[in-house]
């Protein structure tokens, strides 16, 4: 996101709903109460404009600032986590992909980005593979493994981190 922000300054991003299923979008039923949903952009307006459309599906919202703050923010909120819950015997691992071409919500996304750029889907989805060291996405392959792993025996020792799983690509 903050190499799209830069390379369209006049346009106006929000980052919200990446962190839930799509079961729990609409009217959230938590016995803890009402959840908070995390945001970041560049454009106030935009983030008001998604503030309330948070409200309305049920979300309390909570902006986290710009792109770059939020994922610090993010990777703060993990490692105090495990900071709580390590005395539990509880381990809090982040998993951080890039963009799975496999997921619905990633095709449709893509798609509405290619629109935009006048392009196809498959020429966008290339324009961000080649943003990777591997010159490709990940796969929802990759980030099962991936999980099944840092929830192991095996990987007892990672707790208070994210897993980069990017293929070296860090733009949001």
């Amino acid at each position: 996101m903050e190499r799209l922000q830069a390379a369209h300054p006049k346009a106006h991003f929000v980052k919200a709903f990446n962190s839930v299923g799509s079961a729990q979008m609409v009217n959230p039923s938590y016995k803890a109460g009402r959840p908070t949903m995390f945001l970041c952009g560049n454009d106030d307006a935009a983030k008001k404009t998604v503030t309330g459309l948070l409200d309305e599906l049920g979300w309390e919202a909570a902006d986290m600032g710009g792109v770059e703050a939020a994922m610090s923010a993010v990777e703060s909120l993990t490692r105090g986590l495990s900071a709580e819950l390590a005395p539990h015997g509880i381990r809090v691992v982040g998993l951080r992909p890039h963009g799975m071409p496999e997921s619905d919500t990633i095709k449709e996304v893509f798609g509405l980005h290619a629109k935009a750029w006048g392009i196809s889907w498959e020429q966008f989805q290339g324009l961000i593979a080649g943003r990777t060291h591997a010159q490709r996405l990940s796969s929802l392959t990759e980030m099962a493994s991936m999980a099944v792993f840092a929830a192991s025996d095996q990987a007892s020792g990672l707790t208070g981190t994210i897993l980069n799983l990017s293929l070296g690509s860090l733009d949001d």
